[in-house]
């Protein structure tokens, strides 16, 4: 893989981590089949709704925080901001190439941390 490639599963999850910090933890409150509920009734509404799974985004939340700083701001700038590459690149005073890098770096500590994870929750399991 190269330097600057995403892994998209790591990708897609702090897409799912951006939206759940910029409209908060509780998604304007109510349950998941409340707000489905509430998306399938405006039927004129042609927007996708993807519920997001609060352990889900908290268990990437406790990854992310685990990063370098300049990791961590990379991937929180990029993941709840809107803007390209060279704007947001240009917002944190680095080459969009760092930016590239950083989020690839980013997305290969966050693969690592939760494969340790699995690794520790395998191990418990086998020690009962």
């Amino acid at each position: 893989m190269s330097g600057l490639q995403r892994i998209p599963w790591v990708r897609d999850r702090l897409d799912q981590w951006g939206v759940w910090l910029v409209v908060g933890t509780s998604r304007a409150g109510g349950s998941i089949l409340a707000r489905l509920a509430d998306a399938v009734a405006q039927a004129g509404r042609r927007r996708s709704h993807v519920p997001i799974d609060n352990i889900e985004c908290a268990l990437t939340d406790s990854a992310v925080a685990r990063l370098p700083n300049e990791l961590k701001v990379a991937v929180a700038t990029w993941h709840t901001s809107e803007g390209t590459l060279d704007g947001i690149a240009e917002e944190l005073g680095i080459t969009k190439i760092t930016l590239q890098r950083r989020l690839a770096q980013g997305d290969r500590r966050i693969e690592e941390w939760f494969k340790a994870r699995k690794e520790r929750a395998e191990r418990l399991r086998s020690n009962n």
